[in-house]
């Protein structure tokens, strides 16, 4: 079982991060992503960012409005990840970019 399976099973018992950290041994921003990941509303908090970034708010908005963090808001939204080849990541990019300029010296 990995730990993603791990943390949703505990979760599912537990309904406590604290009780998963304990058992599962990550950190709580791991157990906060993964639940995320899954659709799981850990609390209150959550549902507001959720709500709030529904509605098209940008997370310095929602992190003003709630006077958090724009880490802490980040936490709680899913994650999104860039569709390979066709909307790359800036660090995707990045690489790429190294990876023909080297493959241009070796020529």
């Amino acid at each position: 079982m990995n730990d993603v399976d791990r943390i949703l099973s505990v979760y599912a018992d537990r309904k406590s991060i604290k009780g998963v950290k304990k058992i599962v041994g990550v950190s709580d921003h791991r157990i906060r992503k993964v639940l995320t990941a899954n659709g799981i509303i850990i609390n209150v908090t959550h549902k507001k960012i959720l709500e709030m970034h529904d509605k098209g708010m940008t997370v310095a908005d929602i992190a003003s409005a709630l006077r958090l963090s724009e880490s802490v808001v980040h936490s709680y939204l899913p994650p999104v990840r860039p569709i390979y080849r066709i909307n790359p990541s800036v660090n995707a990019l990045r690489i790429k970019k190294c990876r023909e300029k080297k493959k241009n010296k070796e020529r």
